[in-house]
């Protein structure tokens, strides 16, 4: 009996012209009936828009042996080589482990294909942004329904501080597929860059909506959604959407690792904000417990906030941790030594 595993695909891939566009049509019936012998799970009606000239997958998932899934992610390869933008995204999984994984896009001479992946290692160096702008905006102009290219820019716009620019691209890449989480991300970002965070929220719920909690970008988009929900003083809401951060087990590769600590520090933070001491305590504790993290949270602030949370919450414990902040140079938690 065929062992079956949970299989996940997403994305689009968009086609230059009607004339290309029947040409992959054919070739994936082509092959699907004489390769595959229909051995795939994804069936020519159910992917092929001619309206919009593309391959398009919103979600979708299903259990299946490994033989159909690896026909299928042949079969998108092979259509991909004719795409001139998009990508699509998969993975299997079996019992909630990642077993494989794979980012299919267009890779050819043409020259949107080509410019945008020169601008896309182009972003790799802050000196060579602008240099990237330049790709991004010629491969808009040999496919100006390049949505991806679109966010790119968006994100080089982000960068230079050009907001408006940028609110403009990431706009636009909504235009041309809003089933993509990154733009709405990238629009929600530039809003809370200009304190418009309830704009910023919006966005941010968006991209959340078009994202997977398998996918980074989903749990980069609540972070930064509490961090706005608690600029408008929303702690409950901030509590909801750090809490689910918290419990989610990141491993050590994934971008989202690094900022556990100052998930756990706002997190106490809102809580002590709420008067849920005791709660509080046990986040700035967690916090204390991983070695290193991005967001410029320093144990000796956690110490201090630790201890006026204990004290608070009539805890014992809040004079030691404001002393060990005191002893490593916390001039807060001297302060509060010398009142108390």
């Amino acid at each position: 009996m065929q062992e079956n595993f949970k299989t996940i695909f997403t994305g689009r891939l968009d086609f230059a012209n009607s004339r290309s566009f029947d040409k992959v049509v054919k070739l994936y019936d082509h092959r699907m009936e004489n390769y595959y012998k229909t051995e795939v799970l994804l069936q020519s009606e159910e992917v092929f828009n001619e309206e919009k000239l593309c391959l398009d997958i919103p979600r979708f998932i299903t259990l299946a042996p490994k033989k159909k899934w690896q026909n299928t992610i042949n079969l998108l390869n092979a259509v991909a080589e004719y795409a001139v933008a998009g990508d699509i995204k998969a993975w299997m999984m079996l019992d909630g482990k990642l077993i494989d994984r794979h980012y299919i896009e267009p890779d050819s001479d043409k020259t949107a294909v080509k410019e945008f992946q020169r601008g896309r290692k182009l972003l790799q160096q802050p000196e060579t942004m602008e240099d990237a702008f330049e790709a991004f905006t010629r491969a808009i102009a040999k496919f100006d329904k390049h949505a991806v290219a679109y966010e790119r820019r968006g994100f080089v716009n982000f960068s230079l501080k050009n907001y408006e620019d940028a609110i403009y691209d990431y706009t636009k890449s909504i235009k041309y597929n809003d089933a993509i989480p990154q733009p709405y991300l990238g629009r929600g970002l530039v809003q809370m860059n200009l304190q418009n965070y309830k704009e910023a929220i919006e966005d941010f719920d968006q991209s959340v909506k078009r994202a997977m909690p398998l996918q980074s970008i989903y749990w980069h988009a609540r972070r930064v959604k509490a961090d706005c929900l608690m600029a408008l003083n929303d702690y409950e809401g901030a509590v909801k959407e750090l809490t689910l951060f918290s419990k989610r087990r990141f491993t050590p590769d994934n971008r989202n690792f690094l900022w556990r600590k100052k998930i756990f520090f706002n997190l106490g933070k809102c809580l002590m904000e709420l008067e849920r001491y005791k709660e509080a305590v046990e986040a700035f504790t967690s916090a204390i417990e991983i070695e290193e993290g991005k967001g410029n949270v320093s144990d000796l602030e956690l110490l201090v906030n630790r201890g006026i949370s204990r004290k608070k919450g009539g805890m014992k414990g809040f004079r030691t941790d404001w002393q060990e902040a005191a002893d490593k140079g916390s001039e807060a938690a001297a302060e509060l030594l010398s009142n108390k």
